[in-house]
């Protein structure tokens, strides 16, 4: 998920859009190792069950547009995108 993050902001940068909020340039700059960590941290609250994976699990047609729009956005560069391509 970390490397596919990274992924997605190099897609980003590519097509020249700004990372908002800021917050989420300095996460590209963290270790993976770290990442990874604060990751987990976050993702195990009972914010992140109801917030992201209570809404993820509810609206499957959302999530599949909006992984279609991305990857949309994927093809209009040249930036790999393995970690992205596995997670889908």
């Amino acid at each position: 998920m970390i490397r596919a993050e990274r992924e997605g902001f190099r897609i980003v940068r590519a097509l020249g859009l700004p990372l908002t909020p800021l917050r989420l340039e300095l996460i590209g700059w963290l270790p993976v190792s770290l990442s990874v960590a604060v990751a987990r941290k976050i993702l195990n609250t009972e914010f992140a069950k109801i917030t992201m994976a209570g809404h993820a699990n509810a609206a499957p047609e959302e999530m599949k547009q909006l992984a279609d729009e991305f990857r949309a956005l994927i093809e209009r560069t040249s930036v790999p995108t393995p970690a992205i391509d596995e997670l889908r």
